[in-house]
């Protein structure tokens, strides 16, 4: 996922975000916006977006928890302190 993308996501999304990565899983508008960014960008192999060779559900679950992880751990952004709403991109 781009970062210009994820903020997008962000915006409409932030709760669904910070619940997400509190454990609480995909809520529908978050797996709804996930599922058409990545078929949308064809990172989503045609036969698990079909549900014919995988589960969508489960590969956008995978993809976006790591995703995540990544950004956070990394040292690109900034992340505000009571939760995980990624406020902006570090100046490098």
């Amino acid at each position: 996922m781009q970062l210009d993308a994820f903020f997008e996501l962000q915006d409409h999304l932030s709760q669904d975000i910070t619940n997400f990565v509190n454990g609480e899983g995909l809520s529908d508008n978050l797996y709804d916006a996930l599922f058409s960014y990545y078929c949308g960008t064809n990172e989503m192999p045609y036969g698990v977006a079909k549900a014919r060779t995988g589960d969508p559900y489960e590969w956008i679950d995978d993809k976006f928890t790591s995703f995540i992880e990544k950004l956070i751990s990394s040292d690109v952004v900034n992340v505000e302190s009571d939760g995980y709403y990624i406020t902006s991109i570090k100046q490098v």
